[in-house]
């Protein structure tokens, strides 16, 4: 079974992207959300585990969010 790209949310898809483009982002995109999901689980496991919070914890939680935001738009927009 494969989706269509055809019709997603009324936008014909097959139009703007060849199916091979489309199923780079698909892919990208899991691996993106599966490293992310390792390096929140690695802050808050540290957090529990640990007992206290890390000295300046926040704005380097905000940084690590910027990198990602950075490689995860200029890897798409690099396609």
């Amino acid at each position: 079974m494969r989706a269509d790209p055809t019709n997603f949310y009324g936008i014909n898809l097959a139009e703007y992207f060849s199916s091979s483009l489309l199923r780079t982002f698909h892919l990208q995109a899991m691996i993106f959300w599966l490293a992310t999901g390792f390096a929140t689980g690695g802050l808050f496991l540290s957090r529990v585990l640990g007992g206290k919070e890390m000295p300046r914890q926040a704005p380097l939680t905000n940084i690590l969010f910027a990198a990602l935001a950075i490689v995860v738009f200029g890897n798409v927009l690099s396609e």
